[in-house]
C-alpha cells in the first residue's frame, strides 16, 4: 500500500525514510552527555553495576568526530555512578554495522562478545545489534570475569 502511494505521489520512499531518519539521529547540538544518555539503561548483577547506552545513527561519521569527548563523557559518568563498565552502542543504520564504546573491562566486554578490541575502547560488530537480545546477556559473564580478576 505505501509503495502505491509513493508512487502516485511521485516520492521515493526509501530516499524519504532516509531523509527522516538523518534528521530524527542528528547530534547536532547535543551534548556528548546527552548522546550517551538519551537511550540509556542500568543493569546490576549481584554487586557489580553496568550500564548501556544505545544510539542509532547515519550519521556515523559525526560520532567518529566526537568520539574523544563522548569517551571522556563515559569515564566522568563511569566514576560518578561507579560503573564497573559503561557502553555506547553506536547502530550505523546506513552500513549496518555496531561500533560499542567501552569504558571500563574492555578487553572482557570484547572476549564476551568474540570479538577483537578495534581500538583500546571499542569493538565492531557486524550487523545491527539489539541491546536487549545481544549485549544484556554478556552481562553476567563480564561480571563474572570481574569477581575473578578482583580474587587475584
Amino acid at each position: 500500500m505505501a509503495r502505491e502511494l509513493a508512487a502516485l505521489a511521485n516520492v521515493d520512499v526509501e530516499g524519504l525514510g532516509h531523509e527522516i531518519f538523518a534528521v530524527t539521529s542528528d547530534l547536532s547540538g547535543r551534548s556528548p552527555r546527552e548522546i550517551l544518555t538519551t537511550d540509556f539503561k542500568e543493569f546490576r548483577l549481584d554487586e557489580t553495576l553496568f550500564a548501556v547506552g544505545y544510539n542509532e545513527t547515519v550519521h556515523k561519521q559525526r560520532v567518529d568526530e566526537i568520539r574523544d569527548e563522548l569517551l571522556a563523557a563515559m569515564r566522568a559518568l563511569r566514576a560518578e555512578k561507579g560503573y564497573a563498565s559503561l557502553l555506547l552502542m553506536v547502530v550505523d543504520v546506513v552500513h549496518s554495522q555496531t561500533e560499542i564504546l567501552i569504558d571500563g573491562m574492555e578487553e572482557e566486554v570484547a572476549a564476551a562478545l568474540d570479538q577483537p578490541l578495534a581500538s583500546p575502547h571499542s569493538v565492531i560488530v557486524g550487523g545491527v545489534m539489539s541491546r536487549k537480545k545481544q549485549v544484556v546477556p554478556i552481562l553476567p559473564h563480564v561480571a563474572r570475569q570481574r569477581r575473578t580478576d578482583i580474587r587475584h
